[in-house]
């Protein structure tokens, strides 16, 4: 299933009140684009769910602190499997995505 399906990322998680940086790979098996009223292709929701906030006990801190993490794809599967996440609106608005999608600005070096 991993070879169809799973999404290899390496995730540098950096925090912000102590400068201190953690990279993480993990595989996930569904792509995330972030739907919200910013968002016109795409690439621009694949963009915001590659980054995310997260928790996480700092060692120089001692406490939970917030981390910032931007996610880059390492390995690409034969299949790839989108999910479309989007907040409900607080109006109704129909809009469209353009569906071209180009995933190479993300891959890792």
């Amino acid at each position: 299933m991993k070879d169809l399906f799973g999404i290899d990322l390496e995730t540098s998680l950096t925090c912000e009140e102590s400068d201190e940086t953690a990279v993480e790979a993990s595989t996930v098996y569904t792509f995330k684009c972030n739907i919200s009223q910013d968002v016109n292709h795409l690439h621009d929701g694949f963009k915001i769910g590659l980054c995310e906030d997260r928790e996480k006990r700092s060692e120089r801190l001692g406490r939970l602190a917030l981390f910032k993490g931007e996610s880059r794809i390492t390995t690409l599967p034969k299949y790839l499997s989108v999910q479309l996440v989007r907040k409900p609106p607080k109006q109704r608005r129909t809009r469209a995505l353009s569906l071209s999608l180009s995933l190479c600005v993300w891959l890792a070096d």
